[in-house]
């Protein structure tokens, strides 16, 4: 069978494992659509590493190819051991940094009922996931439901995390740039911003069923701490927690006020 003249181009992104199975198996893209279901605009994505495929869909492509996601995503889908009495089968970076941002990219393109974000600064979000304000705008688009809670730049909670991590009142600054670089799409119906002053003790990142928790070691950045990427699926009762974590600081957050003084 004829193999797509494009996955046989020679790309630093392309995913070559998948891309040597299909090969491999005389698989074309068209053919792959077929047995996956999966339209070929998105195949080819994956061909060209431009996205990694949210799991269910990453574990078809990867049955299909008659392998296991793990060997097409290293990154993204760890083998895991299987979990016993007391473990969950939860994937986790030695440090936030260290999470691909293809992960959160499509994770967020991927969303289709809510986003939920709990943080004191969150600038990395702009810093390193190219045109995150585009990602939220096509989300709301999509109909998903926006929730951003950031960091009080005045409370006591912030100023405090400030000392703890050695950078004063730059913490502070963080999370004035964040609502800054929010002010976008504040305005846009589905978008809730709110600022909280609640000791933080993870940064929360839920994305329709999929939530990255970002632990926070006393005195240590929260970009050098794990990151715990977590599925409903994986522990449902684990999940619920990072959940009822969010809603409870949402809860105690108020709406952000933007004024002509820069003021929160």
């Amino acid at each position: 069978m004829q193999i797509s003249q494009r996955i046989d181009q020679n790309s630093a992104e392309a995913n070559l494992p998948m891309r040597s199975r299909m090969q491999s198996q005389g698989l074309s893209k068209s053919a792959l659509s077929r047995a996956t279901g999966l339209d070929e605009r998105t195949i080819q994505r994956s061909l060209d590493g431009e996205t990694i495929p949210q799991a269910h869909n990453a574990l078809v492509i990867a049955d299909a190819l008659n392998c296991k996601s793990s060997d097409l995503w290293p990154d993204a889908y760890v083998e895991r051991a299987a979990a016993t009495e007391g473990t969950v089968p939860a994937l986790v970076y030695a440090s936030r940094a260290q999470i691909p941002v293809g992960v959160w990219r499509d994770l967020f393109a991927d969303a289709t009922a809510a986003i939920d974000i709990c943080v004191y600064g969150g600038t990395f979000l702009f810093d390193v996931i190219a045109g995150f304000n585009r990602l939220i705008t096509d989300a709301v688009g999509r109909g998903v439901h926006i929730r951003f809670v950031a960091g009080d730049p005045g409370s006591n909670a912030v100023h405090q995390r400030g000392v703890e991590e050695s950078i004063g009142t730059s913490l502070s600054g963080r999370c004035a740039l964040t609502l800054d670089r929010l002010a976008a799409v504040a305005d846009m119906d589905g978008v809730e911003i709110r600022v909280h002053g609640t000791p933080l003790y993870a940064s929360i990142f839920r994305i329709d069923d999929t939530i990255i928790a970002n632990h926070h070691i006393f005195g240590s950045p929260a970009s050098d701490n794990p990151a715990m990427l977590l599925r409903r699926e994986d522990d449902a009762e684990l999940w619920d927690k990072y959940e009822a974590s969010f809603e409870k600081v949402w809860a105690r957050a108020r709406p952000a006020r933007y004024s002509s003084k820069g003021e929160y």
